[in-house]
């Protein structure tokens, strides 16, 4: 039943861990200039945190025999904790921006987190109510994650280096 899902996981786990070595050695390149920024070594978490659960969450479907029960279990806990980082992070840093105008532009990317992180939650909760049909949940998630991890990771990469 599950091992229609395995491709998937292996592609999303290892396309993140990928990006998640790239994103610590950008950052270790540019960590002068990222510690100098207000909120900026904040904000190195939250990619972090999205590429984290890019590689944890698509393990989940390698696990043999595993039920849907524990399946979705495991992605509420892991998307829930992805949610409450990240929402706390953008929280922390809106209120720390002082210019108005940047405040509503920062809102678009909050938004973009919710986006991200709230169809793994969604994931979890109909595999745990509606069995398989909630895996497919974690595709917009997974994309979605991705985008905006990339996103903030040229961030680090390449805007503070100009």
């Amino acid at each position: 039943m599950m091992e229609k899902w395995a491709d998937l996981g292996v592609a999303t786990a290892g396309a993140a861990g990928a990006l998640l070595g790239l994103f610590f050695v950008a950052v270790s390149i540019s960590i002068g200039k990222i510690v100098a920024v207000a909120n900026l070594s904040q904000s190195t978490l939250q990619p972090i945190t999205l590429l984290l659960a890019l590689v944890v969450a698509p393990i989940m479907l390698l696990v043999p025999g595993q039920s849907t029960q524990w399946l979705g279990s495991e992605f509420l806990l892991i998307g829930v904790l992805t949610w409450i980082v990240t929402t706390r992070i953008d929280v922390t840093i809106y209120q720390g921006i002082t210019p108005s105008d940047k405040r509503w532009g920062y809102l678009a990317n909050m938004v973009f987190s919710q986006l991200a992180t709230l169809p793994l939650v969604l994931a979890g909760l109909i595999t745990l109510r509606s069995g398989e049909v909630g895996i497919y949940w974690l595709v917009p998630g997974i994309i979605l994650s991705f985008v905006k991890a990339v996103l903030s990771s040229w961030v680090f990469l390449v805007e503070i280096n100009t």
